[in-house]
């Protein structure tokens, strides 16, 4: 695989629940009475007391509203909503709009015009990055779910150095101490404009608390209007974010075989060596389950797991009748409605996963007062609420079929 990479780029979605009670507790001028949680938001996080001194907010401006504005045929917003369904967007696309109510704010943080923000990663191995930030995107919603989208992206780089970089950046915490000292997680990630350090994480130390583990500082630098340490939001899934990753490579690049290799060490962020890095045919049965090969013939290829969701495309060239004379069409889609669909998936799998909790712990509520033949009007109220939770999800939020295409 000495072949390079012509070009990386990797969104790291970071999903995770904010407790609503807690920060609207916390902060009652911006949720007085009868306020929703969503009408909140742009108040609270364009006011100077949703956050202590942080250097994020101070050298980038902090979080700024990104709503769609403009909707004519060559517009970012007409491309992509186009692809889905209206009522789809109605319910996930933050518009300008005055007719619409949207249980959804996006965000965006402005990047420096001079020097570039970089994102380093160093392990004991001697194995390092520094690749420049071209995004940054928040999207909170109505329920109390959040996701943190970090764009990243390379030019020419080696397979070996761009499947490090998705590898070691994704990881939020690490599992043990173990994973430190083997060069499995970074001993620094940090967040850089030219000499000045904005966030950075080593790994050293960290603890379990209160059932939390001890998350990356560079996460909790760029979510710095909540407070971690106060649970005011949690993680929920495991120690990784979801690498939202496009790759393309020269078409000349080898085999089918040589490339099926790569995709899969691609897909499921291994690191770089010969073959599968698995058993052959257990990768191979696992991949029929999560490649999407419609355009494999064109050079084009799709996975998506858990825990990854990729591009593979050879070269850039003219895809049926889309001409490359008008931009990388993969990229475009990679960039635009495909990147959609992995937010909202995500959030789908973020929401159930909050409910489930949720419902836990009501439950539990309910059996201790059942327990003592008695039902407390607060309980009552508490599995009120969950149940409209519920009912809002599947019928607002959730759709079997979110786009017109087949895709």
């Amino acid at each position: 695989m000495g072949k390079p990479v012509l070009q990386l780029e990797t969104y790291f979605l970071f999903p995770f629940v904010i407790d609503k009670e807690v920060v609207a507790t916390a902060h009652p001028d911006f949720w007085p009475p009868l306020r929703s949680w969503i009408d909140g938001l742009d108040d609270w996080l364009r006011s100077e007391n949703c956050a202590t001194e942080n250097p994020i907010r101070s050298r980038l401006g902090g979080w700024r509203r990104a709503s769609y504005s403009e909707f004519d045929l060559d517009s970012r917003a007409y491309q992509d909503m186009v692809f889905f369904h209206p009522f789809v967007r109605r319910v996930f696309f933050d518009t300008k709009s005055s007719d619409q109510a949207t249980l959804l704010r996006v965000y965006e943080m402005m990047l420096p015009q001079t020097l570039p923000l970089l994102w380093q990663a160093a392990d004991v191995r001697n194995r390092s990055c520094a690749v420049p930030i071209t995004d940054l995107r928040l999207f909170l919603f109505a329920n109390g779910v959040g996701i943190l989208s970090i764009g990243v992206e390379r030019g020419t780089c080696s397979v070996r150095e761009a499947l490090w970089m998705n590898e070691m950046m994704r990881k939020v915490y690490p599992t043990s101490g173990r994973q430190r000292r083997e060069g499995r997680v970074p001993t620094s990630s940090k967040l850089t404009v030219g000499e000045e350090t904005l966030a950075e994480e080593t790994f050293e130390t960290g603890a379990i608390v209160q059932f939390q583990p001890p998350l990356s500082k560079v996460i909790q630098s760029l979510l710095y209007f909540l407070n971690y340490d106060t649970l005011e939001y949690e993680q929920i899934f495991d120690e990784r974010m979801i690498p939202y990753s496009y790759m393309a490579v020269d078409p000349s690049f080898g085999t089918p075989e040589t490339v099926e290799h790569l995709f899969s060490r691609f897909l499921y962020v291994d690191r770089d060596g010969e073959g599968f890095r698995y058993d052959p045919e257990f990768t191979r049965e696992q991949m029929k389950e999560h490649c999407y090969r419609r355009w494999a013939h064109e050079g084009t290829y799709y996975g998506f797991t858990r825990y990854s969701n990729v591009t593979l495309a050879l070269g850039v060239s003219d895809r049926g009748l889309h001409l490359a004379q008008e931009g990388n069409l993969i990229e475009r889609m990679f960039a635009g409605r495909y990147y959609l669909m992995a937010i909202v998936a995500l959030f789908y799998r973020a929401t159930l996963l909050d409910f489930a909790e949720s419902v836990a712990l009501v439950s539990r509520r309910l059996y201790e007062n059942l327990a003592v033949g008695r039902l407390e009007r607060q309980n009552v109220e508490i599995a009120t609420d969950l149940r409209n939770e519920f009912l809002n999800f599947s019928n607002y939020w959730y759709f079997d079929e979110l786009a017109n295409k087949d895709e």
